[in-house]
């Protein structure tokens, strides 16, 4: 067993003795061998592990789906935060004296022969601005962050577009469905074929439980024009004009 021999006093010292155990001199523990321990049963120092870079491509096609997933969510938000690139604007006449087109069509299904009215898309946007937003009218917490803007009207080749327009805290936002309407067993029906929030469109699969949700206010708030002209024989819609037609027995 190797032992340490102090230089000044010649003590013979236990090899895991730093300082002299009888004059208190550093040892010099040089001239152990090099595998002998600093201290008796002392635990040897665990080796680092050498790390080792790899390449994993299961986990490189998870960071880039992340990625892309982020970056679709992201522009989505910005689309929908977008107004949409044309919202029809109801003309000064139009808004001086919008069209009765309630007591025009009530007028219409209880006069016997045939009656026809048709009503521009300008005309339209008018009745619906000066009605919709009359019933309008949140109070408290939401009249102060919840406004509601309008609802419009695009007309195109038997479709119509109905959106919405609303400020949520000052920002506004806009929605609108694309519907192909008809009248079928005395009832108005309509096939939802997509639509909008913002400029972000919405598939038709997904707009179909939305329109319910996003428009029930609208379809409320009409609910009047909506039972009247379900009364009518036949709705047609043109490019920027709509026409209701009743044929009623005479007298």
């Amino acid at each position: 067993m190797n032992k340490l021999i102090c230089p000044e006093c010649n003590y013979v010292n236990e090899p895991e003795r730093v300082y002299c155990h009888s004059c208190g001199v550093k040892l010099d523990r040089s001239i152990l061998p090099e595998n002998q321990p600093a201290q008796a049963g002392a635990k040897p120092r665990p080796l680092k592990k050498r790390r080792v870079s790899t390449f994993s491509f299961g986990a490189f096609l998870g960071k880039l789906i992340r990625l892309v997933l982020g970056s679709a969510v992201v522009a989505a938000l910005i689309l929908m935060a977008l107004p949409p690139e044309e919202v029809p604007e109801v003309s000064e006449e139009a808004s001086m004296s919008p069209p009765m087109i309630l007591m025009d069509l009530q007028a219409s299904a209880s006069t016997p022969g045939s009656a026809r009215r048709v009503y521009t898309e300008d005309q339209i946007n008018a009745y619906l601005k000066a009605v919709i937003k009359a019933k309008s009218k949140p109070e408290g917490f939401l009249e102060e962050n919840f406004r509601f803007g309008r609802v419009y009207s695009q007309m195109f080749k038997d479709e119509v577009l109905i959106g919405v327009s609303q400020e949520i805290f000052g920002y506004p936002l806009y929605a609108a469905t694309r519907l192909r309407p008809e009248i079928a067993g005395g009832a108005l029906i309509h096939e939802i074929l997509g639509g909008y929030i913002g400029r972000l469109q919405i598939p038709q699969l997904i707009m179909r439980p939305l329109a319910p949700l996003m428009f029930g206010n609208v379809r409320q708030g009409l609910s009047q024009e909506i039972a009247v002209i379900e009364k009518a024989n036949s709705i047609v819609i043109e490019e920027e004009k709509a026409g209701v037609f009743y044929k009623q027995p005479g007298r």
